[in-house]
């Protein structure tokens, strides 16, 4: 029962010494560990009774000395807490320089002190100090050592046979595969008729471009020219369209453009082609034709390119 006692007074003691503590410090950085060169910054706090006063005097870039680090900016901030008491704030932006450290420390920083006297008699008390820890910090170098190797070098991992020879025959088989299916289409198409008719179809462009080109360089300069010129335009004309519906003899170009869009021709080379065979026939079989011949003889080969550039 006494020991009981005598540990629940000693803890009431300690709790009392605890709450008449006049200040607590804290310090903290933004990073625990740099690279030589970089910017960090550096927090002491300091919370105190109201009766306390601490010195910022010397809490200046200048006056602080924390070697191997770098001051680049220092500034205090002081205010009152909630609970009635105050607090000063410390802080520093630091760097260092300092090659071959992996670690050191912010040095320990003085802090000054006194408490203020109450009544006009009394005079305040002679300054006290506190010193705050050294804080360890871990710096890496970015200069490396070439005698130590390459940092992130690796040996090179082994390769099995057997890893790689089955994908390699996986693919060699999806190769195969592509090229008989290839070869199975081409013959496929071969056997309906669609190379023949691929080739047909050159042999027909190229046939046409040069009944074209043909009809371009004829002379159209005297009426007998412009005669000889429509005869084998409307010759080639009629010659296409039954290309198209196996016989045109004896349709007129209106009727021709009917019976080609019905066959699927496209609509507008269909309107392009009766249009050229009803120029050619106006020219041929009026008593003004030749004139009118020599008059629309530029813009019947400009429709005449067209129907030769369609799809």
């Amino acid at each position: 029962m006494r020991l009981c006692t005598s540990l629940l007074l000693f803890a009431a003691l300690a709790s009392a010494e605890v709450s008449k503590t006049p200040f607590t410090v804290a310090a903290r950085t933004s990073r625990t560990a740099v690279w030589v060169g970089d910017r960090f910054e550096y927090v002491v706090r300091v919370e105190y009774q109201p009766e306390l006063e601490f010195v910022k005097d010397h809490l200046k870039k200048d006056e602080i000395d924390v070697q191997p680090f770098e001051i680049l900016a220092a500034t205090t901030a002081t205010g009152t807490l909630p609970q009635g008491g105050k607090y000063l704030e410390l802080r520093l932006q630091l760097t260092t320089y300092a090659t071959n450290a992996t670690e050191i420390a912010i040095p320990p920083i003085t802090l000054f002190y006194f408490k203020q006297a109450r009544g006009p008699d009394k005079e305040d008390t002679p300054a006290e100090a506190v010193n705050i820890p050294a804080f360890p910090m871990a710096v890496r170098d970015t200069v490396i050592d070439a005698s130590l190797g390459i940092r992130d070098r690796r040996p090179p991992l082994p390769i099995d046979p057997m890893s790689w020879i089955v994908p390699g025959m996986l693919g060699v088989c999806g190769l195969a595969a592509i090229a008989i299916g290839g070869g199975r289409i081409a013959l496929a198409q071969f056997r309906l008729g669609v190379w023949e008719q691929k080739l047909a179809e050159r042999s027909r462009m190229k046939s046409l471009q040069q009944s074209m080109e043909e009809i371009r360089r004829t002379p159209a300069a005297t009426p007998l020219e412009l005669a000889s010129f429509y005869d084998k335009a409307s010759e080639i004309l009629r010659g296409l369209a039954a290309e198209k519906l196996g016989d045109g003899a004896g349709l007129t170009p209106n009727e021709l453009k009917q019976a080609l869009t019905a066959a699927g021709d496209p609509e507008r080379h269909a309107i392009v082609l009766s249009e050229l065979l009803a120029q050619c026939d106006l020219i041929r079989y009026t008593p003004d034709g030749m004139e009118q011949g020599r008059r629309l003889h530029s813009e019947f080969l400009t429709k005449l390119a067209e129907l030769t550039e369609r799809p």
